[in-house]
């Protein structure tokens, strides 16, 4: 036992440290799941973030409804916004260190079936009741990127309006 990975094997059989227990549990997660699927099922927000989650998703949640409500009310805050809106309908993003290799993210019309591919924000979408997830996040605006010809296989990408604003600059 001296060279050995795993110790002895436990009486109890839920020790979480002996190889049965251990095969156990590796095999509760198979990896073909998606991360959206292990969401899901809670294993990761019930067990570590719920609180934190929940205080995210209602700052993130009243932010983007504010956001919506002074589009609706044309409350501009500054020259940026009156000239590009509130809501732009496009950014530039650069998402490498090239200069000439900017994406372009173009907004999707409401209601949608997209979902920002930020981690944080499919963790906060997913710790959210059915009701909340049909009702108010196929109205959030979210942003699509382009095909870009001069990268082979690329595949488009969707970021919501904080994720998008914070890495790109609207676009007229």
């Amino acid at each position: 036992m001296k060279n050995s990975v795993y110790p002895p094997q436990c009486f109890s059989s839920q020790c979480g440290l002996c190889f049965n227990c251990t095969k156990n549990q590796s095999d509760m997660i198979k990896p073909e799941q998606k991360p959206s699927v292990i969401y899901a099922q809670g294993g990761l927000i019930d067990r570590f973030e719920k609180p934190r989650i929940q205080e995210l998703s209602t700052t993130y949640i009243n932010k983007i409804a504010r956001l919506r409500n002074r589009e609706a009310n044309y409350e501009y805050t500054s020259g940026v916004e009156k000239y590009f809106g509130i809501i732009p309908e496009t950014y530039n993003v650069q998402e490498t260190g090239l200069d000439e290799d900017i994406s372009v993210y173009r907004k999707q019309t409401h209601p949608h079936s997209e979902m920002c591919q930020s981690g944080l924000c499919q963790a906060i979408y997913h710790s959210q009741p059915q009701y909340i997830q049909n009702t108010i996040f196929p109205n959030i605006p979210i942003y699509t990127r382009d095909i870009r010809k001069h990268i082979k296989h690329d595949v488009s990408c969707s970021l919501c309006i904080e994720c998008v604003s914070k890495y790109g600059s609207p676009k007229k």
